[in-house]
């Protein structure tokens, strides 16, 4: 059974929980949440962090406005609502999730098992590498962003969670490895 739902994934057809902002419907399939609302909140905050280039500072920008964010009130069905102020997973989960550009992913993460004090500890959701992902399928469906700029995005993250002295670091090695330095 398990071979087959991979196999289902394999061809972007395995129905995977979508994030806020998608919905499956019965007859098109995978499309845009209905609701416009939600739908705008999702690409305010992409517009925000093209201008900001911060999820901090998109969040803080967000807050200062009094923009809330759906929270499903309904479990994982997400057809009903409760619009919350944002929050920082909110922010960051919509830029990190490549379902935002259009693409199908499926095993991200995995479990893990350790021997603790002589006992099997199983943890869940550690996230893989993206080359290490069992399926990712560019252009599967219609994205509020683009895979280019989702890449950016991830660029722009990472270098914003660097250590600053990281960051230091590494701008004065680019300054010294100009020619003529």
């Amino acid at each position: 059974m398990l071979d087959a739902a991979r196999a289902k994934a394999r061809r972007g057809e395995l129905r995977i929980s979508v994030p806020i902002g998608y919905i499956w419907h019965r007859e098109i399939g995978l499309g845009f949440d209905p609701d416009r609302r939600i739908q705008e909140v999702v690409r305010l905050i992409f517009d925000r962090f093209r201008q900001l280039g911060s999820a901090r500072q998109v969040l803080l920008s967000m807050l200062a406005e009094g923009i809330h964010f759906p929270r499903p009130s309904d479990g994982k069905k997400l057809v009903a609502f409760d619009w919350t102020p944002v929050r920082y997973r909110n922010v960051i989960s919509v830029l990190k999730n490549p379902f935002y550009a259009g693409a199908y992913a499926y095993g991200k993460g995995e479990k893990r098992t350790e021997i603790i004090d002589g006992r099997a500890r199983t943890s869940y959701g550690h996230r893989k590498p993206l080359a290490d992902w069992e399926v990712l399928l560019k252009d599967h469906h219609e994205g509020y962003i683009d895979w280019s700029e989702f890449e950016r995005n991830q660029k722009q993250l990472a270098v914003n969670n660097m250590p600053r002295w990281e960051v230091q670091n590494r701008d004065a090695a680019a300054v010294h490895s100009w020619p003529g330095c």
